[in-house]
């Protein structure tokens, strides 16, 4: 079937915004800027372009992909996104609620492909999950499942858990929803939470000190895309200070040397928002796309921290991870 073409746009929020010129006319080959991938790892993109090229979508043909632009923080992410409305953006990826907030208070006409873990209807990006109604839809990565599926784990790995730190980044939008999800969810199984603010090196090298004084047993880090990008190694030095099992919201840190995740897997959500920003070009209304949840997870744990905090890591769990990284 031959494909017709006007001038898309759309852009990418991997903790960023990454502004895509599709085509803007015929014969013209697409100027793509990416803006701001602040990317937890390289697949989510890498699958992004994989994806779209299966659409039809051709670097070289109708999409040239530039370099990320410098910089992190609301302040550059405001900037790229007034930079993609300028540019007359058809569409408007956004990963995470941080982004996702900054566009969706910036426009409310051009279309938004999201992906939140906060809940959407609660945030007010759509009315409802089926029908949302306005010019944001998308995935909502299931927070609260996910909060209640990394107590689970935490609870796996320290069986007589009693007090729980709960670290978090105050600055991300999600933040506070996904400290609630936590909350709620180690209420339910009898563990009291301390919720402690991440915003920055002093937060951080205060690590330790805080959780010895709340006498917390374990960690549940809710990493940002800017905590990550920012202060990845020194969360994990001072988490490996306190020589306490901590969990994380991503398999990337585990990586790095953190105990054990559960999350999403990126590059099938990737895939999904791939497939969105598709449905849009084509001519399909952000407030018709009914929103997702996904069905696959990824547990990661690092049997090498393990060995080192003198933790052993249940079969069960073992059988289950997805990824295993093995003490070498």
């Amino acid at each position: 079937m031959k494909r017709t073409t006007t001038r898309r746009t759309f852009s990418l929020a991997l903790g960023g915004v990454l502004a895509l010129p599709f085509l803007a006319r015929a014969q013209k080959r697409a100027r793509v800027a990416v803006i701001g991938l602040g990317a937890l790892e390289s697949e989510p993109y890498a699958t992004l372009v994989r994806t779209l090229s299966e659409f039809g979508y051709s670097a070289g043909r109708n999409i040239e992909y530039g370099k990320p632009a410098e910089g992190e923080g609301d302040a550059v992410l405001a900037r790229l996104v007034g930079q993609a409305l300028e540019q007359r953006a058809d569409v408007l990826f956004a990963f995470g609620a941080t982004a996702t907030d900054i566009a969706a208070k910036a426009t409310r006409t051009v279309p938004i492909v999201a992906l939140v873990n906060a809940d959407p209807v609660q945030s007010g990006l759509v009315k409802e999950l089926a029908r949302p109604g306005g010019n944001v839809t998308g995935i909502w990565l299931q927070g609260p499942e996910l909060a209640k599926k990394r107590v689970e784990l935490i609870k796996q790995l320290v069986p007589g858990i009693r007090r729980l730190a709960v670290f978090f980044d105050p600055s991300s939008v999600g933040g506070p929803q996904m400290v609630k999800y936590a909350a709620d969810a180690a209420q339910q199984v009898g563990i009291e939470t301390n919720l402690m603010e991440l915003a920055g090196a002093e937060d951080i090298a205060r690590m330790a000190a805080r959780v010895k004084t709340a006498k917390s047993q374990a960690l549940f880090v809710e990493t940002s895309v800017r905590l990550y990008q920012q202060h990845r190694a020194a969360i994990l030095e001072n988490v490996a200070k306190l020589r306490l099992p901590a969990v994380y919201n991503g398999r990337f840190i585990v990586r790095e040397g953190g105990l054990a995740s559960y999350g999403v897997d990126g590059s099938v959500q990737t895939r999904r928002a791939a497939y969105f920003v598709d449905r849009i070009l084509k001519g399909a209304r952000a407030a018709d796309l009914p929103m997702e949840q996904p069905t696959q997870f990824q547990l990661t744990i690092n049997l090498k921290t393990a060995k080192t905090l003198g933790i052993k890591v249940p079969s069960a769990l073992l059988t289950r991870a997805d990824e295993v990284i093995m003490d070498q």
